[in-house]
């Protein structure tokens, strides 16, 4: 019985039985007719083709896998950050140059090394500030952090810089990691919060500025004009002379404090406008000495203090200053120390050279100054925080102005304190501003004085 092909083509049952069960073409090619044998040639070539071009296609997919991925390990390696991978064992499986490295023979962070390894090397080398007090706990706290991230880490490492850690777990349980160093980032941080802190600062010395200078200004003022409109008043007219001198005698005080005062704060604003100028020449110490003891006589007579001065063969005869400025200076020191002595005390000016440098220092047996305040006393406004002081503490302005005139010479203002056993204020000038200045760095200053 025959049957139609689909072609159209009558089958003969015989060629049916001619073909192989598993396929379709023929077992034996010689009982094709010729056209099933062309028809066949025709589908294997097909086929040819067919696994011809997907091996091609398979070809030119590993190719471009193999070009992506050298292109990706390019692109990571000049990454402007560090890049570490691993494993979900936690084992290092890639990195790029710019990952923080610690072991410059690469044996302690290569390929393989797990994570715990790494920073343990990191912590062996000291490589982390934060890790010195507690190694271990740090450590643990490193690992959790690894192991769970949450948000970036900032990590401060031993050359003083600071870099960011950002690590995020990927699908199959590995860790991908970037290192950024953010050094500049902290560092505009830190300049940030210290121009706010100066800022602070400003704002409250402005402050302390305008409540001092209200009530420095006032009370002289007041004073100068109570007693004018008492002199000029009814009431004046029946005052005897002996009181009116008194009451002038007042008013001259109170007016030489006022300009002291408005001298202090224009001297301090020309120095740092960077407008005082020196004119220097040699000066004789021990006329300048006795000049400003001369001033403090009375009010040292007054308050039932001892003012000598002690010049001796050993110090310098002169020096080349500022006569003007030297001439604050002692005032400012002078005025200091009997401010802060006590009935029965001794202020002495005396002068030395050591090591070259000229030094006149004038020193008090006085309360001295608590160690902690040291290098507050010679910022402008400070006013000591010891209670006792607070009654007459002054304005604040006689050390500042006396440090930066002193700075402004080459020199320094040097305090030397014991809290309790006085206070030693020493103008210390630049080796070479002596004349005809004898040399005694150990000549004890105590030997010098002679009294006055």
């Amino acid at each position: 019985m025959s049957g139609t092909r689909k072609d159209g083509l009558a089958v003969d049952p015989a060629e049916g039985a001619g073909r192989s069960e598993t396929g379709s073409r023929p077992a034996d090619p010689e009982a094709m007719t010729k056209s099933e044998l062309v028809r066949e040639l025709r589908q294997l070539r097909a086929e040819l083709a067919a696994r011809a071009h997907m091996t091609a296609i398979e070809s030119i997919d590993e190719a471009t896998a193999s070009r992506r991925l050298v292109a990706l390990e390019e692109a990571i390696a000049v990454m402007p950050v560090g890049f570490m991978l691993f494993d979900a064992n936690d084992r290092l499986v890639f990195k790029n140059n710019r990952f923080v490295l610690y072991d410059s023979q690469g044996i302690r962070d290569r390929l393989g090394t797990t994570f715990e390894d790494i920073v343990r090397f990191g912590v062996e080398l000291g490589v982390y500030p934060d890790a010195r007090t507690d190694p271990e706990g740090w450590i643990a706290d490193r690992l959790a952090a690894h192991r769970s991230p949450r948000g970036n880490l900032v990590q401060p490492v031993r050359d003083g810089r600071y870099i960011q850690i950002e690590e995020k777990r990927l699908p199959g349980g590995g860790t991908v990691g970037t290192y950024t160093d953010v050094s500049q980032i902290k560092q505009a941080e830190a300049l940030r919060d210290r121009a706010f802190q100066e800022a602070e600062r400003a704002s409250r010395a402005k402050s302390t500025f305008l409540a001092n200078m209200s009530h420095e200004l006032r009370t002289p003022l007041n004073a100068i004009i109570g007693f004018t409109q008492l002199l000029l008043s009814e009431r004046g007219t029946m005052i005897d002379d002996e009181r009116q001198r008194d009451y002038l005698h007042d008013i001259e005080f109170s007016a030489k404090h006022l300009s002291s005062i408005i001298s202090d704060l224009l001297d301090i604003s020309r120095v740092e406008a960077g407008q005082y100028r020196l004119n220097k020449q040699a000066i004789s110490i021990a006329e300048v000495c006795d000049q400003v003891c001369r001033l403090f006589d009375r009010q040292a007579l007054e308050a039932g203090i001892r003012l000598t001065t002690a010049i001796g063969e050993e110090g310098a005869a002169s020096v080349c200053a500022d006569q003007r400025a030297l001439h604050q200076m002692l005032i400012n020191l002078v005025s200091n120390a009997i401010r802060h002595a006590r009935g029965g005390d001794r202020i002495d000016l005396f002068s030395l050279v050591r090591n070259g440098a000229v030094e006149i220092a004038v020193r008090d047996e006085g309360a001295g100054i608590p160690a902690d305040e040291l290098t507050e006393v010679v910022k402008p406004f400070y006013r000591s925080r010891r209670e006792t002081d607070q009654r007459d503490s002054g304005l604040g302005l006689g050390l500042a102005l006396t440090k930066m005139l002193m700075e402004l010479h080459g020199g320094q203002l040097v305090l030397e304190s014991e809290e309790g056993q006085g206070t030693t204020a020493i103008l210390r000038f630049p080796p070479g501003s002596g004349e005809d200045s004898g040399e005694s760095p150990e000549t004890d200053p105590a030997v010098l004085h002679q009294g006055a």
